[in-house]
């Protein structure tokens, strides 16, 4: 549950920053606005991961044990 929640937040904040880069009239804030769209994509791609990673270490597990 948890990590749907942090994922529903990076994705929250990827729209932000995609928001915030489209409007930017300054570099800095196109900066930032893609950084936040980079960082959120990333994150939950690693939340992904992380699922997926726990499910095969439970499997392994199981055939060890």
């Amino acid at each position: 549950m948890t990590a749907w929640l942090l994922g529903i937040l990076a994705g929250f904040f990827a729209l932000l920053g995609a928001i915030l880069a489209a409007g930017a009239i300054d570099t800095g804030m196109f900066t930032f606005g893609m950084g936040l769209v980079g960082f959120g994509v990333l994150f939950v791609f690693w939340l992904i991961k992380d699922h997926f990673d726990a499910i095969e270490k439970s499997q392994a597990a199981r055939f060890v044990a």
